[in-house]
């Protein structure tokens, strides 16, 4: 097995644990990556301990995201060389970020859209109403699932009209 001095493990573990963030986990520790990546695999202790750190890390590198997104920062404004006050910036991208992986059904890049009964009658009232019974046949038979065997469609009154 690997040996590193326990001082060493302790800094890599703490560090990714903190920032989330391998590369500097490894020159913190200041033993190489390749010997840390060999020990994990001989160790399952520490395995287990580099796990729960990369979690750490990773629910501090969220905290942070919201925050930004959120509450926003507070960033230096300066005049001709000179600070003349501060600004709070808010990250819309970090928001809309935290959206998409908190709720993609509804914000992600293909969003599920529930299908509602009454919506789809009030398309085909739409269909029926706005372009004659011809177009309402048309869309039924592109899609004879959405016929009800009990309620055939009907033409609008005026469909005669309509419809010389």
């Amino acid at each position: 097995m690997t040996q590193i001095p326990k001082a060493a493990k302790v800094r890599f573990l703490d560090t990714l644990a903190r920032t989330g963030n391998l590369a500097v986990a490894y020159d913190v520790s200041g033993v190489s990556h390749h010997r840390l990546n060999v020990l994990r695999k001989d160790d399952p202790e520490f395995a287990e301990l580099w796990d729960r750190a990369i979690e750490a890390g990773i629910d501090t590198l969220e905290s942070e995201a919201i925050h930004r997104a959120l509450e926003g920062i507070e960033e230096v404004v300066y005049y001709h060389g000179e600070q003349i006050g501060t600004v709070r910036r808010y990250s819309d991208g970090l928001l809309i970020f935290l959206l998409k992986a908190l709720r993609p059904e509804k914000y992600g890049d293909n969003p599920k859209v529930k299908e509602d009964e009454s919506v789809t009658r009030f398309l085909e009232e739409v269909a029926r109403n706005s372009y004659g019974a011809d177009a309402q046949q048309k869309a039924d038979a592109a899609h004879p699932e959405s016929l009800s065997p009990s309620s055939p469609p009907t033409p609008p009154p005026d469909a005669a009209r309509r419809n010389p």
